[in-house]
This record gives structure tokens, C-alpha cells and sequence, in this order.
């Protein structure tokens, strides 16, 4: 039995050096050469789209617009609307609306849609893919039976306050409420006294006025000892004249 074992181990020795040997061979020799060296990667990377929704819409007649943008990122990019029932956190979006295909430039996007389910919230959001992603906005919610704006009314206006300016000038301060229709606002000057008075000038003080707040403007005094001023609001629905102020400039510190 030991002259069998004694020639064995000889043998094996023989076998893992040539097995070593070509693995040797194989780590160090080197890959073949062209000659050529590769030039830089033709093309553009392109990222996930870019997307945004405007937090205004539009809604009449049943049907609802909506708009925003979309930056491709340098690859073809669809948008679609996406819509689903509220609260935002449930961020779950039953209907998609095409918006836009094959987008290749930044650009605004828009739809209009009749696709609003008939829920308490609804949500929509914009959402763009290109081949290198999804990009999509944060969820636009709102109920779908807005509240209805009281109808226009006539404007209500006050003045709240006359005060001395600068260069001989005098300030107005007026609160208008244009009572949901577009309002023009106008100072009228004009000599004392109080209850006598002929407005004989006219200064612009806003011109489709929507809102409800306050409105500041100078205005030179008359060259007599009383100047009176009023405010005078007009929309559709009718004309409202604030209640006459009167003061003395030569008076005033």
C-alpha cells in the first residue's frame, strides 16, 4: 500500500501546477487592441420630466380646465391628468385624461375634461413620463360643488382717513368694496364749505376695481380756506358717493 500512496502525491502536485500556470496565463494577458481610441458618447442623458399644475382652474358647464407646464428633460414626454377622490393623503387616481404626446420643448400644458366624478373632494394632478422616468405634481384638491359667489351688488365706499403729504400734497385713504363686479373709484376736489361745495376735480383712483380694501392717493388742495373731497364708486349695478370730507389745509401743522 505506501508504494501506491508514494506515487500518488507526485501526480497531484503535477496536475495543480499546470492548473495554476493557466490561470496565471489567463489573468495577465492582455485584450486585443484596435489601435483606436473610443471617442466621447454621442446624445443627450435625459432625466425624468419635470412637471408642475397651476393652483387655479376653470369650471363651467360641467366641464373643468386645468392647466401648468412640463419640462421634457431632453426625451419625448406624455402627460396625462390624473384624477381621483380626496383627501390629498390618499393619493389614489381611478381616471387618467390625455394631456399631451411625444413633448419634446418646455412648454405650458392644458386640458379640459368632463371626467370629474361627482365626489365631496375631488384631487388631480399632472403626471409626465419619458423613457428615463414619472415625474408627478403634488395633488390639486377642492370640492366639486364650489361655493356660489354672491351676485354683484352696488359698491360700498368710505373714507378712512385725510392726512398732509409732501410738495403741498394731501393724502386720501378709501375703502371700496366692489361687491363682485368691477369697480371705477374716483376723488373728487373741490372748494368748501361743507354742503356748498362744487367738485370741479376728478382723480382716478382705480379702474375695475374687484376686490374689497383700501385705496390711497394724493391730490393738491383747492386755494381756498375749506377744500372738500368725497369718494364716488360706480359698477353695473350702480354709483355709491362716500359722505363729504372737509378740512383746512392752511390749518394742518
Amino acid at each position: 500500500m505506501s508504494p501506491r500512496i508514494g506515487h500518488a502525491y507526485p501526480r497531484a502536485i503535477a496536475i495543480a501546477a499546470i492548473a495554476l500556470v493557466a490561470a496565471a496565463c489567463d489573468a495577465t494577458a492582455p485584450s486585443p487592441t484596435t489601435g483606436v481610441t473610443p471617442g466621447p458618447t454621442r446624445g443627450v442623458f435625459a432625466d425624468r420630466p419635470g412637471i408642475a399644475i397651476d393652483q387655479t382652474f376653470g369650471r363651467l358647464s360641467g366641464r373643468w380646465s386645468f392647466s401648468g407646464r412640463v419640462d421634457p428633460q431632453g426625451a419625448p414626454t406624455d402627460v396625462v391628468l390624473e384624477i381621483g377622490p380626496g383627501p390629498e393623503t390618499l393619493r389614489q387616481f381611478y381616471t387618467q385624461v390625455p394631456v399631451a404626446q411625444g413633448v419634446t420643448t418646455a412648454s405650458p400644458v392644458s386640458v379640459t375634461t368632463t371626467d370629474i366624478p361627482d365626489t365631496r373632494e375631488i384631487c388631480v394632478r399632472f403626471t409626465a413620463t419619458n423613457t428615463s422616468g414619472t415625474s408627478s405634481t403634488t395633488p390639486l384638491c377642492f370640492p366639486h360643488d364650489l361655493p356660489t359667489p354672491a351676485p354683484p351688488g352696488e359698491p360700498t365706499v368710505r373714507i378712512d382717513q385725510v392726512a398732509p403729504g409732501s410738495n403741498g400734497q394731501w393724502l386720501v385713504t378709501a375703502y371700496i368694496d366692489s361687491m363682485n363686479s368691477p369697480t371705477n373709484v374716483v376723488l373728487d376736489v373741490g372748494k368748501g364749505p361743507l354742503g356748498a361745495t362744487l367738485y370741479s376735480s376728478h382723480i382716478v383712483m382705480a379702474t375695475a376695481f374687484q376686490l374689497a380694501g383700501s385705496i390711497q392717493v394724493a391730490f393738491t388742495p383747492t386755494d381756498a380756506p375749506t377744500t372738500c373731497i368725497r369718494v364716488v364708486a360706480t359698477n353695473s349695478v350702480g354709483r355709491t358717493t362716500s359722505a363729504d370730507s372737509c378740512f383746512s389745509p392752511a390749518g394742518s401743522s
